[in-house]
Order: C-alpha cells, then sequence, then structure tokens
C-alpha cells in the first residue's frame, strides 16, 4: 500500500453521500444492511466477525480477490468507513491511505488489531519507508489471539451492552486458535528440510513461532519483482537446503516460482498468506481455519516432517 489516495474524497460531499452507502457485498454482509464494522482486509474482517457474532455486520475495505498491499481507498469506502461504528486496521503503517479516511470520518472508532504486538521490522530499506514493518502477524496463531482480544476490547467500547456477547465469541476464538497452535507445533515438529521457498516474506512470523526458515523470493510487497541476482540466490539457498518445493500464491503469479523450482529441481505448491479468501470459496464454507490448515499440510509435506 504505497499510494495515499490523497484526493478520493475532493468530488464528494460525505453528508450528501451518508444515505447511498452500501454493503461491502462479501459473504460477511446481511442482505442489503449496511456494516456495522468495517476491516481492512479479510483477516481483519474474519476475526472482526467471529467476535461481533451475527448480530452485527462487518464489511471490508478492501473486497474478497483483491490484494491489499498496494490497496488505494475510493470515496465509497470512504462512506462506508464514515457510516460504520468502528473500523478495524492492521496498523503498523500497513494502511497508507488510513490517514485520508480517518480524517473524514472522525467519528468512527478505530479498532488497532496490532496494538501491543512485538513486530518485525521491514529488512528491505526501500520497501521500509512506506512499509516499516511486517503486517503479516494474523498468520501466527499466537500473535492471532492478541489480535482478537484487541478487536474484543475495541468492540465492547463501540457498543457496551454488548460486551458480555464479544468476551464469550472472542474466548471461543482464542480457544480455536490454540487448537490450531497445538496442531502446528505437531505437525510441524520433525521436519528433515526446515527451510520454505516462499512467493514472498509473508511468513516469518509463522517461521519464527514453528522454527523454520523462510527464504523469500521477493519482500513484503508480493508483486515486487525479483532481480536475476535475487533469483540466483534463491536458487543457491534451496540447492543447498536440499528443497524439494517452492511455495508460490494462490493470488500472485507463479512465473518466478516456477522459474526457480525448475532450476532447483524441485515442485511448485500452493502455500496461502490468507490476505484474500475468493468469495466463491468463502460462499464453500472456506474461512481463515480453512486454509491454515491447508497451509499447514503443504508445509508438513514440503519441508518433510514426520509422522
Amino acid at each position: 500500500m504505497r499510494a495515499t489516495a490523497m484526493l478520493l474524497v475532493a468530488a464528494v460531499t460525505l453528508p450528501a453521500l451518508a444515505g447511498c452507502a452500501s454493503p461491502s457485498g462479501g459473504p460477511a454482509s446481511s442482505g442489503s444492511r449496511a456494516p456495522d464494522v468495517m476491516a481492512t482486509f479479510y483477516p481483519l474482517q474474519f476475526l472482526a466477525q467471529r467476535v461481533a457474532g451475527p448480530d452485527l455486520v462487518v464489511g471490508s475495505v478492501v473486497r474478497p480477490g483483491v490484494e491489499p498491499h498496494d490497496y488505494e481507498a475510493t470515496a465509497d469506502d470512504v462512506v462506508k468507513i464514515h457510516d460504520a461504528k468502528a473500523l478495524v486496521v492492521m496498523g503498523a503503517g500497513f494502511e497508507a491511505w488510513l490517514q485520508t479516511a480517518r480524517s473524514q470520518a472522525p467519528d468512527t472508532r478505530l479498532i488497532v488489531s496490532t496494538e501491543g504486538l512485538r513486530t518485525r521490522a521491514n529488512p528491505d530499506e526501500e520497501e521500509a519507508k512506506s512499509l516499516p514493518a511486517d503486517p503479516h502477524t494474523w498468520m501466527s496463531p499466537v500473535l492471532a489471539q492478541q489480535m482478537a482480544r484487541n478487536v474484543q476490547a475495541g468492540l465492547a467500547a463501540a457498543w457496551p451492552d454488548k460486551a458480555a456477547t464479544f468476551r464469550a465469541n472472542a474466548d471461543q476464538l482464542v480457544a480455536d486458535l490454540k487448537e490450531l497452535d497445538r496442531e502446528y507445533r505437531l505437525t510441524l515438529a520433525n521436519c528433515s528440510t526446515p527451510f520454505a521457498v516462499t512467493n514472498h516474506a509473508a511468513f516469518g512470523y509463522l517461521a519464527e513461532e514453528y522454527n523454520f526458515t523462510q527464504i523469500p523470493i521477493a519482500g513484503l510487497d508480493p508483486e515486487a519483482e525479483p532481480d536475476p541476482q535475487t533469483v540466483a540466490h534463491v536458487v543457491d539457498e534451496a540447492k543447498a537446503h536440499n528443497v524439494t518445493v517452492v511455495f508460490f500464491e494462490d493470488s500472485v503469479s507463479s512465473k518466478v516460482a516456477q522459474t526457480i523450482a525448475d532450476q532447483a529441481h524441485a515442485t511448485t505448491r500452493v502455500l496461502s498468506p490468507i490476505e484474500i479468501v475468493p468469495e466463491e470459496r468463502q460462499r464453500q464454507g472456506v474461512d481463515y481455519f480453512t486454509v491454515m490448515r491447508e497451509d499447514m499440510v503443504a508445509l508438513h509435506d514440503g519441508m518433510g516432517c514426520s509422522p
């Protein structure tokens, strides 16, 4: 997310538009009812909907299937944020459009999901100018527990009469995340090749939590094009660590990953950073936990873990 879309509301007046906002249209929407809560993108929408429960509608600023890193908020997004009672964001500089949107929606309660979390610094100096910290905290089931509690606290402040419901929902979500953490620890406990070549550096928190090393092809921006020297370095690393699988993402071209796999005599396989879950998959019941477990199996197989 590098561009801030500073002029996104220049041609509109929010009071005039306030009555024409529509829900995000994602699976979490309820009919034609406008969202009570807006979240930046899918992982936060999922956490917020689990904590909120069915009484509240949670929309997403970034639509299903749209890459969130370089997203520019639109005037319609700002209207939805203005009309919602709360906005759940990553923070840590991820939403470059946030200052503009907040200036147009000062009464919408801001809930920063990463508040109090220790974030990893972006090692790419150039990239760090616009994205100083690694935002992929939701990829760690442990950190996601604190994110859930931050969402709970924010929603309870916005709807005090529903605080007990939010607490009960968050308790169940945290219990589910603890079970997911337990499964990951068992599944990735013994791996013959604890190295994972990934499309971009989205898996640092996951790797840190479960003791494997991420070898990213690109930095925190999934659409950055690696130069030939970087490709050659990744190929060398893959060969040195006997990597047999190069992971690519379902929302990004697999071309570079396939090139590296060919040179390293490896195969390719999907490993999702869960920034996007397409609407069709959501309608089929696929959610954050589904994809996290798909990733767990892919890592298990790709790193030669046992049993």
